[in-house]
């Protein structure tokens, strides 16, 4: 075995042996630093002009068609748009405030903290020509918006890919602002990719052939999660009603697979993280042998009031 691979199975196995280990303690130490000093300004999703969310960001996030993804989220959660009132954390470009506006719902609130974010949003969403009262983006995170005081409760609130781009803390602090602004029966729904066994070993090659890529993904992918942190995430928060799965939608979800131009390698990738994942007998022996949390790279979670 040569050096780099020495190099690169001692960085996967000491990240991955920490950290599903340290998820508890962890979060127990947030909730308790919460408790005890009550809501706190946003630092890590604090509104401005982030140079990582940057027009580059967007341009590239997921190549030009991500709505494919969305459609997928909206299939397996069994989300229903129709006359219901929606707030999207973490709206980015906007596709899915579209989507919703597009099926029917009466108001869609939009939040993101990136000014590059606020300009696309608003640009797609008023190309849809529709009255001005369905809908509003708002420059803030999640638990400003609840801070500002009352408002009308939400049938669906979304996190789709927001989850793994805050900091533990917020992520807390906004699954409780989100429990808050739910009306009875009402369902958060959480979409993030890639989970943490994926993150792990693409950091690990990354930080040998290319270290500069590494720092960029881990200074983007700040919380990646697995389903047992999600899942104690969303109980801590107060939900009790929650579902979190993991699932195979890599060809919607990744962006570098998305921007991968035509060739055999591609074909290659697709056929091995969309194809043969998505056979029912693969699913069936991965549940089997219990590997399906870390070979599936999406994790998806609904949690209702």
């Amino acid at each position: 075995m040569n050096c780099y691979a020495k190099r690169l199975d001692v960085h996967l196995l000491i990240n991955l042996a920490t950290a599903d280990r340290d998820i508890e303690h962890e979060q127990q130490s947030d909730l308790a630093m919460i408790s005890n000093s009550g809501r706190r300004p946003y630092k890590a999703d604090a509104p401005g002009n982030d140079p990582i969310y940057d027009k580059n960001y967007y341009e590239t996030m997921r190549g030009n068609e991500p709505n494919a993804l969305y459609r997928k989220v909206l299939t397996a959660t069994g989300i229903n748009f129709a006359d219901r009132r929606v707030l999207d954390v973490g709206c980015g470009r906007g596709e899915m405030i579209t989507m919703a506006l597009e099926q029917g719902a009466i108001y869609v609130v939009g939040l993101d903290i990136s000014v590059e974010s606020m300009h696309l949003a608003s640009s797609l969403v008023d190309s849809l020509s529709l009255p001005k009262e369905r809908y509003e983006l708002m420059h803030m995170g999640l638990d400003q918006y609840a801070d500002q005081g009352q408002h009308e409760l939400f049938d669906h609130i979304l996190m789709i890919d927001f989850v793994e781009h805050v900091e533990q803390t917020v992520l807390l602090r906004s699954l409780k602002a989100a429990r808050e602004l739910l009306a009875p029966g009402g369902s958060l729904v959480v979409h993030t990719f890639p989970n943490l066994f994926w993150h792990t070993l693409l950091t690990c090659l990354l930080k040998i052939a290319k270290p500069d890529e590494c720092e960029r993904i881990t200074s983007i992918h700040v919380n990646v999660q697995t389903p047992k942190r999600l899942r104690l995430a969303l109980n801590k928060s107060g939900f009790t009603d929650v579902a979190v799965w993991v699932d195979s939608d890599f060809i919607h979800a990744s962006s570098f697979y998305i921007n991968m131009k035509e060739s055999l390698l591609k074909s290659i990738v697709k056929t091995v993280f969309n194809d043969l994942m998505n056979k029912r007998a693969m699913r069936w022996i991965s549940r089997k042998i219990k590997i399906d949390s870390l070979l599936y790279m999406s994790i998806y979670g609904v949690a209702r009031k």
